[in-house]
């Protein structure tokens, strides 16, 4: 997905769950949707088949979102990884 599209399926995703927007950037476990959450995972696993080090800045930004530290650093991409994944917290 382009950073057009994602635009757009954000807008769309916004515009139906917008009673419970936490869902846009982490829908539930259950659910096959595309999210926020998601995407990070996935650039986090795309930089280790690459063979980089991932490194999240900022992460505080991410507050409000339903989406922690925890959740990332708990994920079978992070857990499994054969090298560190680095986190910068502050947001400003």
């Amino acid at each position: 997905m382009n950073l057009y599209q994602a635009k757009n399926q954000l807008i769309e995703d916004y515009n139906l769950l917008q009673s419970a927007t936490h869902e846009i950037f982490k829908a539930p476990a259950s659910e096959e949707s595309s999210d926020l959450f998601k995407e990070i995972m996935a650039n986090v696993q795309l930089a280790l088949v690459d063979g980089k080090v991932p490194v999240l800045i900022n992460t505080g930004s991410l507050y409000g979102t339903g989406i922690h530290n925890l959740h990332i650093m708990e994920h079978d991409i992070v857990m499994k990884a054969s090298m560190p994944l680095i986190i910068l917290y502050p947001a400003d």
